[in-house]
């Protein structure tokens, strides 16, 4: 006569999916905990990647999907970092961030989208160009050289703070004025800016701009890579 086939008891398929069930629930908690830290580290790096170039961010409001990572804000302002009037303001700005360089304090992005970007550069009557003074501050005074030190074991950090692979700005309004000359000459430049492939190492860069002041130029459009 044919056996019969064995059957699990009931037992050991009750403990079997308790295990299960407590997995599930110990990885949605983790995923949970990863979720909400998202925020504050973004906030962070992004605030870490303004200081590196002597400058501030804030923003108004910030949205971050549950399981990617697409980042929107809105009203988004860049001054300098002592204070003054901000530089870059953004009414609305989306970025696809690298969540394994987010975990490693550094910003990365694979694609960054802003609309309705307003840029002012200002040369004084002194010749100064305060956006340059802010990005790249006056060198202190030099002190005696130390003496050399050994050079640190392993790699050198060389990555930058922030890294954009692929950049479109729509809408933008750069608003120059430059009191150098006399008398003062002022002009709002519009312009539409592309950039893709930067960093890639297999794909050529690519970029253009579309530019318009009127009444000065009608349109002018720039393509290259």
């Amino acid at each position: 006569p044919a056996l019969p086939s064995p059957r699990t008891p009931p037992g050991r398929r009750r403990r079997w999916r308790r295990r299960a069930l407590w997995i599930l629930a110990i990885g949605f908690g983790l995923l949970l905990i990863l979720r909400a830290s998202v925020d504050r580290l973004l906030a962070w790096a992004l605030a870490k990647a303004a200081r590196a170039y002597n400058l501030s961010a804030s923003y108004d409001h910030l949205y971050i999907t549950f399981l990617g990572l697409d980042a929107e804000l809105w009203h988004l302002q860049v001054a300098p970092l002592a204070g003054g009037e901000p530089i870059v303001g953004a009414e609305y700005c989306r970025a696809d961030v690298s969540v394994f360089d987010l975990l490693r304090g550094r910003l990365r992005v694979f694609r960054l989208e802003a609309d309705g970007l307003d840029v002012c550069i200002t040369r004084e009557a002194d010749g100064r160009i305060a956006v340059l003074d802010s990005l790249m501050p006056a060198a202190a005074p030099q002190a005696a050289p130390a003496p050399e030190a050994a050079p640190p074991e392993g790699p050198i950090e060389i990555a930058p703070p922030l890294s954009i692979d692929a950049l479109r700005l729509q809408n933008v309004r750069l608003a120059l004025r430059d009191a150098h000359v006399a008398p003062a000459f002022e002009a709002v430049v519009g312009l539409n800016v592309y950039l893709s492939n930067l960093g890639s190492a297999v794909r050529p860069v690519r970029f253009g701009f579309d530019v318009h002041a009127e009444p000065f130029l009608d349109v002018l459009r720039v393509e290259g890579s």
